[in-house]
């Protein structure tokens, strides 16, 4: 590790050593395609003096337009408030570090490439931060076509604020394409993470039906085709399967349904109620003012399932093609996605035509998750669509696991970021940037191998040989 440096910002190193990578394993051109997620982890607020720069670590970096836009800020409040500031500069501690990984979309390569420290980030400054790290990673042969962040307000505000690429998005009212800057002729799809969505969604099921703390009408009374969806038949399967001795639909349990703090951000949770178990135990029940409610669920299920696709034999295995792996232009799924979102279309029409524009919001999923759904199904579909093209155009055969077009790897990194901290889940940015590079150099030595014994030489495996069926060693010995 004493050739990486800790830094905040882009790590010139781990993106020269990720491109070595690239070069030595990727010849073909769809193998050098791309996708960058970015996300925030809060971190304690913390300054450390660093003696081998002299420099302190723990502030936010600010560059020339962020100085004069806080000292615009200080000067209108400090008029506001008939005070007057010193003026010595002080940068703002960090409460949060943002993460840039990327991960190739037909290789194994992944690895974050940049990090930063954070207060309250602006959607102008993600955006310059953003496309910093998009030509750091262009600049040394990668070729980013697709970006994948949660649904918060600021990532929201970036994703809209991108010019639309000409030939998508007509008509759409989620920008879900936009121009590379660095090559105009190249796409460059913009996603919300589908576990996000989930979640989200079944947040807005939650609170459907429900009371106000004031006992004034509902939070929310999602409306379709004369029907209310509700929670309350999610209750309404819980008490009932709750009755029967040998339990048909054991999916949805107590953790789903009386949700606190904690399992409203469990993804698994929210995969319980909006699944195809949901589906089946409220059409068999026969309820007659349930069959939109399964609707919605059995609709989100299968979006969720093709977006989710985690490992090349999963569908097979669990005798689901949602979950196969995508390797062809003309596969049927391409076409049952943007089905999907026309149902979430028309449901927005049809409220439309219904009530005025004021009421509309209280009859339907929240405009975020309305935009996420546009955004992450067409975005999905013209980047996997795009890959397995750039294979095909050289002759080429290209599979692609659809969770790749996530943040499920970059929440894994956070998880071994606080793990690193023991009981402190809460590192201050030095050690998270410690980490990040100690974490890159362990992944690099994991790839080595080789005969046992310390004669051995080590030798590199190769992603053809990890991708091999293992052989049954044969018994007796070790050849």
């Amino acid at each position: 590790m004493d050739s990486f440096f800790v830094l905040d910002g882009i790590h010139p190193d781990i993106v020269a050593d990720v491109a070595k990578e690239v070069e030595k394993s990727c010849p073909k051109r769809f193998q050098r395609l791309f996708i960058l997620a970015f996300d925030e982890i809060y971190i304690k607020k913390n300054l450390v003096f660093r003696n081998s720069t002299g420099e302190m670590v723990g502030n936010v970096k600010l560059d020339e337009v962020d100085r004069k836009l806080a000292a615009l800020d200080a000067e209108v409040e400090d008029k506001v408030l008939e005070k007057k500031t010193p003026a010595v500069e002080q940068l703002p501690v960090a409460t949060k570090m943002l993460s840039y990984l990327v991960t190739g979309v037909c290789n194994n390569i992944k690895s974050v490439v940049a990090c930063y420290g954070a207060a309250n980030m602006t959607s102008e400054s993600l955006d310059r931060l953003t496309w910093d790290v998009v030509a750091a990673l262009e600049v040394n042969g990668m070729e980013v076509i697709a970006m994948v962040a949660d649904n918060a307000s600021t990532n929201r505000r970036f994703f809209q604020s991108q010019k639309v690429m000409p030939g998508y998005g007509e008509g759409a009212k989620a920008v879900y394409c936009t121009p590379n800057r660095y090559d105009l002729d190249r796409p460059v799809f913009l996603l919300t993470d589908p576990p996000h969505l989930l979640k989200t969604t079944r947040n807005c099921l939650y609170s459907s039906g429900r009371k106000r703390t004031n006992g004034k009408g509902y939070i929310r009374l999602l409306t379709k085709n004369g029907q209310r969806i509700l929670w309350d038949t999610v209750l309404q399967l819980y008490n009932t399967e709750m009755k029967n001795t040998l339990k048909k639909y054991y999916k949805i349990k107590q953790g789903d349904v009386q949700l606190n703090s904690y399992s409203i951000m469990k993804v698994n949770s929210a995969a319980h109620i909006l699944s195809q178990t949901t589906v089946d135990a409220a059409r068999d029940n026969g309820w007659t003012d349930a069959e939109e409610f399964a609707v919605l669920c059995e609709k989100v299920n299968a979006a969720f399932e093709m977006l989710n696709g985690t490992y090349s034999d999963e569908g097979r295995r669990k005798r689901n093609y949602r979950l196969n792996t995508y390797e062809s232009l003309e596969d049927q799924r391409f076409e049952e996605l943007l089905e999907i979102w026309d149902y979430f279309d028309e449901w927005k029409a049809e409220i439309d035509r219904q009530y005025p524009e004021k009421q509309r919001n209280h009859y339907l999923l929240s405009v975020q998750t309305h935009e996420g759904w546009e955004r992450t199904l067409k975005g999905f579909h013209g980047a996997v669509r795009y890959a397995l093209a750039v294979a095909e155009a050289s002759g080429d055969k290209a599979f692609i696991n659809a969770r790749k077009l996530s943040q499920d790897d970059l929440e894994h990194y956070y998880g071994k970021q606080r793990a690193k901290t023991g009981s402190n889940t809460h590192p201050s940015l030095h050690e998270a940037l410690r980490s990040n590079v100690q974490m890159h150099v362990q992944r690099k030595l994991s790839f080595k191998g080789g005969k046992k014994g310390t004669t051995a030489v080590n030798t590199a495996i190769s992603l053809e040989d990890l991708s091999a069926p293992l052989q049954k060693r044969p018994r007796g010995g070790s050849k």
